[in-house]
């Protein structure tokens, strides 16, 4: 898989992380409260993952592409 490959399969997987950002963002913006520093940090680290593709971040482990994730907060 080269990197273009790379980075069109973590845009095609991280919708999942994206709902979980999303449904955090809405509890805290409905009480009127702002989104926690972490958690922007993290929304920011999951789009900026394609931008800066490389091997660390999308590798072949026994015979399975796995793509690793920024840590997500602790909510």
């Amino acid at each position: 898989m080269n990197l273009t490959e790379k980075a069109n399969y973590v845009r095609g997987n991280r919708a999942n992380k994206f709902k979980v950002f999303d449904a955090i963002a809405i509890r805290y913006l409905s009480q009127g409260l702002e989104i926690p520093a972490e958690w922007q940090e993290y929304a920011t680290n999951l789009r900026e993952m394609t931008e800066n593709i490389d091997d660390s971040k999308v590798e072949l482990v026994d015979q399975m592409w796995t793509i690793h994730w920024p840590t997500e907060p602790s909510s």
